[in-house]
């Protein structure tokens, strides 16, 4: 009887100590993963330079091969370089559509278009609309024009 008392509580202690190991382990890999690093890395990256953002200048910063990124951002993201720069792009215009009086042109460069056409045949493949016709459907939404514009 007592020898079962013993191997139960040394099985609950032995699951215990593997519960807590696991979790251990678990974080110690999310706070350490190179990969993890590297994505929170470009995340930043795009989010403080989408109007500019260029792929051979994030290569520069992190050190690696401008192609080896380019297919470590695929891999990471299931998206290209470019397409998390257009994405932050139309994100960061719509917010200024819904919330500033700037004019689409005004918008259009300060996200980083150059190319007023491609824009607005992005914008609609993304929002189903022109950005015209979105800032009349949504005009005085959501977040305050401080929130919208882009960093300096």
């Amino acid at each position: 009887m007592a020898d079962d008392a013993i191997l139960t509580q040394l099985v609950a202690l032995l699951f215990s100590y593997l519960a807590y190991y696991r979790e251990t382990l678990k974080n110690s890999l999310r706070l350490t993963s190179p990969d993890r690093s590297l994505q929170r890395t470009v995340a930043d990256y795009v989010d403080r330079h989408y109007p500019l953002a260029q792929l051979a200048e994030l290569a520069d910063k992190t050190g690696y091969n401008y192609i080896y990124l380019s297919r470590k951002i695929r891999r990471m993201f299931g998206k290209s370089f470019q397409e998390l720069v257009q994405e932050k792009r139309l994100q960061v215009a719509e917010r200024l559509l819904r919330t500033t009086d700037l004019s689409v042109e005004e918008i259009v460069h300060t996200v980083g278009y150059e190319n007023q056409t491609h824009f607005h045949a992005l914008f609609k493949e993304r929002y189903g609309t022109t950005p015209h016709r979105y800032r009349l459907a949504h005009a005085g939404e959501a977040a305050s024009a401080e929130e919208a514009l882009p960093p300096e």
